[in-house]
This record gives C-alpha cells, structure tokens and sequence, in this order.
C-alpha cells in the first residue's frame, strides 16, 4: 500500500478516521483517471468532507489504481493528482489527511504491480481493526475491494 500524508498525524492517536472511496464516491467514475481535467467532483464531497474535519475525524482515501499497474500512467501521476485534489479541497475549506492506493491488479502489464497484492483489500482489513465492523463493499466495478464511506450526514448538515 502506498501513502501518501497531506499532513503529520494528529497528537491524539485514537482519533476518529472516516474512509473515502476516490472514484464514484468523491469524484464521478471516470476510467483510469490520473489527471485534475478528468476529475468532477460529486455534489456534497467538499461539505462532506469539510463537515469530518470539523467534528474532528481523519479523513483518509483508499483506492485501487490498477492503471499504474496496467501502464496507463504512473505511481508519480497519482501522487500528483492527489496532491491537486487536496490542494482543490482546501480551496473550499476541506482537507484530506492521506492517501492510499494499491497499484496492483492480478493481470497487471506490468510484471512488478502483477499480483492479487494484499493492498487491494487493505482498507477493508484496517476498517475492520479500527472500527470492529466491516465497511460495505465498493461501487461494483474495479475497486469492489475498497471501501464505500458507511458514514451519512445528519439531514441538516446539507
């Protein structure tokens, strides 16, 4: 699993962490994204993430980027990316705390990302630790190993 840390750890260790899928859940699916164009945001994702910052949860994504292993771009494009859509959540007062992502896929074009890589179900397994419960399954398509957010705003919060 690769991280990437948008800031240090909070002092207090035992603090609340909530869980993002990146595509299909902050930004809309799109295939084999890797560039800042090809990003659209999904309605709420700033508020949302702006709403755990405030009551003060981590906020970490996890996601399966196999087009790294497939030759599609590479790892230093998906760290840049992130870094944009950070920098573009704390333009609307929200922030990202870190960033994983598994480059692995079973048939990867690659040889060095070809395996069925524990990283691909980390966020489930750390979920599971964390929260003693597991996360609902993906959005059904390449990333069903990463976890969808169990978390649902109060109606109020917008």
């Amino acid at each position: 699993m690769t991280v990437t840390m948008t800031r240090p750890p909070a002092a207090d260790a035992m603090a609340p962490m909530a869980f993002f899928d990146r595509d299909g859940v902050l930004n809309e699916e799109a295939d084999y994204a890797f560039r800042i164009d090809q990003i659209v945001w999904v309605e709420g994702a700033f508020a949302a993430v702006r709403r755990l910052n405030l009551l003060g949860y981590r906020v970490v994504v996890v996601t399966n980027q196999s087009g790294v292993g497939r030759g599609y771009y590479t790892e230093d494009d998906v760290r840049s990316l992130h870094g944009q859509m950070n920098r573009i959540m704390l333009e609307n007062g929200a922030r990202i705390d870190a960033f994983y992502y598994s480059p692995h896929h079973p048939e990867a074009a690659l040889a060095a990302y070809r395996a069925d890589h524990d990283d691909r179900s980390r966020a489930r397994a750390c979920c599971s630790r964390r929260c003693g419960t597991s996360p609902r399954s993906g959005n059904g398509r390449s990333s069903s190993a990463i976890a969808r957010p169990t978390f649902r705003p109060p109606r109020q919060w917008g």
